[in-house]
C-alpha cells in the first residue's frame, strides 16, 4: 500500500506507467492510496520498482483475491454465508478462509 501522503505532489500519472511496466497487474486507487496488485513471482521486482521511486510501502502481504466475485442481494442468504464464514474461522484448524462473495 502506498499512502496518499507519499503520492501528493507526485506526477501520478508517470507513477503509475513505471509502477506497471515493472510487472504490477493492477493498481487500485482510493483516498487512503493504492494497493498495487501483481503475481507472486513478480513481487520483489515490482517492490524494488516502487523503492527505487522513493516511495516507502506501507504494508506488503501475499493475498488470495476473486478473479470473479458473486454480488449476494438476498438479505437471508447473506446472513447464512456470514455464519459459515464465523463458523470456519471459529475451527481452531483453520487459519485463514478466502470467499469471493460480495455485498
Amino acid at each position: 500500500m502506498l499512502t496518499a501522503d507519499q503520492l501528493a505532489g507526485k506526477n501520478q500519472d508517470e507513477l503509475e506507467l513505471q509502477i506497471i511496466d515493472a510487472g504490477a497487474q493492477d493498481i487500485i486507487k482510493d483516498d487512503e492510496g493504492w494497493e498495487i496488485r501483481t503475481e507472486v513471482s513478480d513481487l520483489q521486482t515490482v517492490t524494488s520498482a516502487v523503492e527505487a521511486l522513493s516511495l516507502k510501502i506501507d504494508d506488503s502481504s501475499l493475498a488470495y483475491v476473486a478473479k470473479d466475485e458473486i454480488k449476494i442481494d438476498d438479505q437471508e442468504d447473506q446472513q447464512k454465508i456470514e455464519r459459515l464464514i464465523e463458523s470456519l474461522e471459529d475451527c481452531d484448524d483453520i487459519t485463514n478462509v478466502y470467499t469471493n462473495v460480495s455485498w
